[in-house]
């Protein structure tokens, strides 16, 4: 039997510390996580965190998500092949840098604050900007680079494959995913509502 609604909804809301027993701590990463299968349990990530002295701190984050969770596709009766989704409904902050931190595309989330503490789930910010300079010539060259439009029903970006160019005179956004933050001295780091998106299928 596959994964159910209930399940993934109930893992999800575990993996944000909404529920279960430990709370849920968001970290930066500067390097892409991967299992290392050489590490011990559930500590064996390539996570590169700013350094100590910083005023970095990772940051408790279960009273941003919300309850309700996404299920995409959208369909009655469900089928198989579903992902369920939660997103942080509101702007998550970090403590302010007394230093340039660098740039961070990567996120982990942790059961705890110390080294020794557990991964729960790893992933990629999530960032979209509208791309202002697509045009009927440099389309193809645009897709082949990473090309995404928002999708109102599934509230989501969607990455172009096959879509052909919108000539119509309609008006047509598209977006780049410009995924990361930079974090300079001075500044209050913060991951943007929505930004945050954890799934399971």
């Amino acid at each position: 039997m596959g994964l159910t609604i209930n399940t993934a909804t109930n893992l999800l809301k575990q993996i944000v510390g909404k529920t279960g027993s430990t709370a849920s701590y968001l970290a930066l990463s500067s390097t892409e996580p991967y299992p290392n299968g050489d590490a011990p349990d559930d500590k064996g990530y390539n996570i590169t965190e700013p350094a100590s002295g910083t005023s970095y701190a990772r940051v408790p984050i279960g009273s941003y998500f919300p309850d309700a969770v996404e299920v995409n596709p959208q369909q009655s009766p469900l089928s198989s092949g579903f992902t369920v989704s939660i997103k942080n409904s509101n702007e998550i902050h970090f403590p302010e840098a007394l230093q340039n931190w660098g740039t961070y595309k990567w996120f982990a989330i942790y059961d705890g604050t110390g080294v020794n503490a557990g991964v729960k789930y790893v992933g990629e910010l999530l960032k979209f900007t509208q791309d202002t300079e697509v045009n009927a010539e440099n389309y193809a060259s645009k897709v082949e680079s990473g090309l995404y439009y928002f999708d109102n029903i599934q509230n989501d970006y969607i990455k172009i494959t096959v879509e052909p160019y919108d000539a119509s005179g309609n008006t047509k956004y598209y977006y780049k995913d410009d995924s990361g933050i930079d974090i300079e001295e001075g500044t209050v780091p913060l991951v943007r509502k929505g930004y945050l998106k954890i799934s399971v299928q």
